[in-house]
């Protein structure tokens, strides 16, 4: 075999497209713009191949699917791939006083997690975002993750940190087999090239993970659903003063044959044979009330527990201390290797001043008088 060379890849249908730096600043306008796709033909609203800034812009009605492109030649492409229903960039995406609702993606069950769909509202190399709201976006696939945001942490875009700041990522949804962070997913760059995804200040509630209405019975034995709200495959997360609640997920139990189970809640970390995630910071954050639901083979709830905080293969799961958490899950952190200059053999930094665990969510959050509704986006 030989390479024959390196090809752009076909990401379907944009209203909207520009391969270069775009800036959309609608500060000025006291009710913004809206920039809505209602196309007989689906189509995502914006793809930038660049780095994009936007300014109080709301942006809602993208579709992004597969769509068969095969040619018979084994080379090229099968199939257009789901990326960013709503806004997708291949760069840094710097979006402040922005609205990303109803956008929706749909992705093929003919192959693997790989060629999933990714990022309901919003898929990126790196976000600076602020003062945002992403809710009401869903995301349908075999492999499916990030329903409101997808941050990919790419090589191809400087810089080592994104940021989600002030921002309320609500209610979206996503659905199939291989189902990971309904809230935001941090794929967080690769090896030799690790990116940080900084959530402060933020609100991440009532998002769901889901198996696909779709799937045959002989399949749903095999799959993960995990990261009600936030999912973490690889890098560095930091959590700081934000509300990770009432997040919730919906799968078919199990078990692989190290123990490890393929359901996890609120906030989750990669689990593997071959794959562990740095470290996972909190400081000053209520996580509570977020679920697991156990799916009898009929698809009825058999089982539902809280499950707050999910380590997976973390290196170190570390508290700054002041955090507010209903149910740790630790049972997967990696342990100690005995091996010289490493750094500690304390992975699990854990209470810490202010700290505290078993707590419900109406302990911790006002459920009553302290939720606001939008009248616009529904989720």
């Amino acid at each position: 075999s030989y390479l024959v060379g390196y090809f752009d890849r076909d990401y379907g249908r944009s209203a909207l497209y520009a391969r270069k730096n775009v800036v959309i600043d609608a500060t000025d306008l006291p009710n913004g713009i809206t920039v809505a796709w209602r196309g007989a033909d689906d189509a995502r609203v914006l793809a930038v191949y660049g780095n994009l800034t936007m300014d109080n812009v709301t942006i809602t009605g993208g579709r992004s699917f597969t769509e068969d492109i095969s040619t018979g030649i084994e080379e090229d492409q099968p199939w257009t791939l789901a990326r960013g229903a709503g806004v997708a960039v291949w760069g840094r995406a710097r979006l402040t006083d922005c609205t990303l609702h109803d956008n929706h993606c749909l992705g093929d069950f003919d192959s693997s997690r790989d060629r999933g769909a990714f990022g309901g509202g919003l898929y990126a190399n790196l976000l600076p975002i602020e003062d945002c709201v992403v809710g009401g976006n869903t995301v349908v696939g075999a492999g499916a993750a990030g329903g409101g945001v997808f941050s990919v942490g790419g090589a191809e875009t400087s810089g080592s940190t994104s940021t989600v700041e002030r921002c309320s990522i609500t209610g979206n949804h996503i659905s199939g087999l291989f189902v990971y962070g309904a809230g935001i997913y941090s794929d967080g760059g690769g090896i030799g090239n690790r990116k940080t995804l900084e959530v402060i200040n933020s609100t991440v509630a009532r998002n769901v993970v889901a198996p696909a209405a779709m799937l045959p019975p002989f399949v749903r034995g095999l799959g993960y659903w995990r990261g009600g709200g936030l999912y973490m495959s690889n890098g560095y997360m930091h959590v700081k003063g934000c509300t990770i609640v009432e997040n919730e997920v919906f799968g078919y139990p199990r078990t692989d044959s190290l123990d490890r189970p393929n359901l996890a809640g609120g906030i989750a970390a990669t689990v593997g044979n071959a794959h562990a995630v740095e470290d996972l910071v909190l400081l000053f954050s209520i996580v509570a009330g977020n679920t697991v639901h156990e799916l009898a083979f009929d698809g009825s709830v058999a089982n539902s527990f809280n499950h707050d905080v999910f380590t997976g293969s973390l290196l170190y799961f570390k508290s700054r201390g002041h955090n507010c958490f209903g149910v740790l899950d630790f049972s997967q952190i990696l342990v100690p290797v005995g091996e010289e200059r490493w750094e500690t053999f304390c992975r699990r930094h854990y209470p810490k001043q202010g700290d505290l665990d078993g707590l419900a969510v109406d302990e911790v959050v006002d459920l009553d008088g302290g939720i606001t509704y939008s009248s616009t986006v529904l989720s």
